[in-house]
């Protein structure tokens, strides 16, 4: 429409680089965007009928964007791009085009043009190979070298991330400090727990997940019942997350530690050599069962654990993201899992590994305190590169909150 005023065309530069498209619902996309597609006549009319008082191009430009969202056709966040965008334009000294007035004449005789056939059928396949072939060579070498030297508003880092946060215990008295914690960095979060009172139910989904042996259930919930989002970052409720670091980390790749010491693999065919404190029953009828693994994820586990055949990787998992990407083939195989009610430590890492090869994993850096007195410094292991920290208990440290809070605003970034 704005073409039409300053009797103008569109034309396109080549690309410089290649683009590949974040997962995201394409039907909430339509959805969102359904009144043009399905009313077309009416955009039409309504752009044949639109005019504005102002001569100048710029202008028409945001008139038009404010007209087009009274009539709900676009948001109002197209209409504050858009002024944004003029705004710029005016900024970097841009001259626009002026108006040309049409007469009636004129239009008819465009209208008429515009009538006669020019399309001519072409192999859609072939044109696509040929413009790819021309993308890549024509790709500028010097866009590769672009780095980001700002790191991430942790503050929308995660706008499109799940927070998933397992109650193993009914210790709900920690929610609000939980959320007064997280909610500033993720906007999006859900709670499950045991034994949720009838006043929480609201707040926190009921799930049995046997006390943590099988809290990855939550997981598995998440991502059925919230199909959305572009990832899922599952945390325990007396788990210490570095917001500012996990900012920094590629959203498309697992975070979690990959497991690389030898007493982490277990070779199923042979006696555990020492005492295998994961070693349970429910992994033996999983690993019986041939619906639990499929053979190409089977080879990836062997390809990981260097057994051909039934292993056991063991993983602490009080914290994990998965990417969208990945999360309808981990709930699939989490589910399998949960069938024979496969041990957390167990289920988690083994699921991660059969799906996703560990070079794709982000590495971080996870710190568990054991006993000896070590609980009672966590503080201390509140250090610059640590993704997570386990455990922390809000409920028995009355300064718990507040010092977490402050770390996590003040911590440096060591790593990427």
């Amino acid at each position: 429409r704005i073409l039409w005023d300053v009797n103008g065309s569109l034309s396109f530069t080549k690309p410089t680089v290649d683009q590949i498209r974040n997962a995201h619902n394409y039907l909430d996309d339509y959805e969102d965007e359904l009144q043009i597609y399905s009313d077309t006549s009416k955009l039409i009319d309504f752009l044949a009928n639109w005019s504005s008082r102002s001569t100048n191009v710029e202008t028409r430009i945001v008139d038009l964007m404010k007209a087009m969202a009274k009539e709900k056709f676009i948001g109002a966040g197209d209409v504050d791009l858009a002024e944004r965008w003029v705004k710029d334009l005016q900024r970097m000294g841009y001259v626009f085009p002026k108006v040309t007035v049409y007469d009636e004449k004129t239009v008819q005789k465009s209208l008429d043009t515009c009538r006669k056939p020019r399309q001519h059928l072409v192999d859609s396949r072939q044109r696509s190979q040929e413009a790819l072939k021309q993308c890549k060579s024509d790709a500028d070498p010097a866009m590769a070298r672009i780095q980001l030297t700002e790191s991430l508003d942790p503050t929308t880092a995660f706008k499109d991330i799940l927070l998933v946060v397992n109650f193993n215990w009914p210790h709900y008295d920690a929610i609000e400090q939980l959320l007064s914690i997280y909610k500033p960095y993720f906007p999006n979060i859900v709670m499950y727990g045991m034994d949720v009172p009838a006043g929480l139910e609201e707040m926190v989904k009921n799930i049995d997940n046997d006390h943590g042996m099988i809290g990855y259930k939550s997981l598995v919930m998440a991502m059925e019942e919230y199909p959305n989002y572009s990832g899922y970052l599952y945390t325990n409720d007396d788990t210490v997350l570095n917001v500012f670091q996990l900012a920094e980390f590629d959203q498309d790749k697992v975070w979690k530690h990959v497991p690389v010491l030898t007493e982490d693999i277990r070779d199923r065919s042979k006696p555990p050599p020492f005492h295998w404190h994961w070693e349970k029953p429910e992994s033996t009828n999983m690993w019986n069962d041939p619906t639990s693994l499929t053979k190409a994820q089977k080879q990836r586990i062997a390809d990981f654990t260097k057994v051909q055949g039934p292993a056991d990787i063991r993983a602490y998992c009080d914290a994990v993201y998965v990417p969208a990407r990945i999360s309808l083939e981990l709930t699939d195989v989490l589910t399998r899992f949960l069938k024979h009610n496969v041990f957390l430590e167990l289920g988690v890492g083994l699921a991660l590994v059969a799906i996703e090869p560990t070079e794709n994993w982000v590495d971080w850096t996870e710190s568990y305190l054991w006993y000896d007195g070590e609980r009672d410094l966590w503080r201390d292991y509140l250090k610059p590169g640590v993704g997570m920290l386990h455990p922390v208990k809000l409920l028995q440290d009355v300064q718990a909150h507040d010092d977490i809070i402050n770390w996590i605003q003040t911590v440096d970034i060591t790593y990427k």
